[in-house]
């Protein structure tokens, strides 16, 4: 899975401090059958079965290596359907699935079919 620096912008603006992780799963539900879901978890949360936990590469800033305290946190089930699409955040759209493995979505992007 792709995260777009666009991306990442967002969930460390949107977390502001508080070392969150975000999970990204795909549900049963929506108007094409299934949609993808982004909500705010505290890491403490137990976590069982198999996961995948991705993190921003560091960035240059000023001369300097900044690694961003940011995590996607993503299960197994839902890895499947996502594990070849591109996550991005445009400021008026918002979240943006980019997901070959979609067959059809909705006009409001969150709902997919597959």
């Amino acid at each position: 899975m792709k995260v777009t620096e666009a991306a990442w912008e967002e969930i460390v603006r949107q977390d502001a401090g508080k070392e969150r992780w975000v999970q990204l799963c795909v549900r049963g539900g929506g108007c094409n059958g299934f949609q993808y879901l982004i909500q705010w978890m505290d890491p403490m949360v137990a976590i069982s079965g198999n996961t995948h936990l991705l993190e921003p590469a560091p960035v240059q800033k000023d001369g300097r290596w900044v690694f961003r305290k940011a995590w996607i946190w993503v299960d197994d089930k839902s890895y499947e359907f996502v594990k070849d699409m591109t996550l991005d955040f445009k400021p008026l759209k918002g979240w943006i699935f980019d997901n070959p493995k979609a067959t059809g979505t909705c006009g409001c992007g969150k709902s997919v079919s597959f």
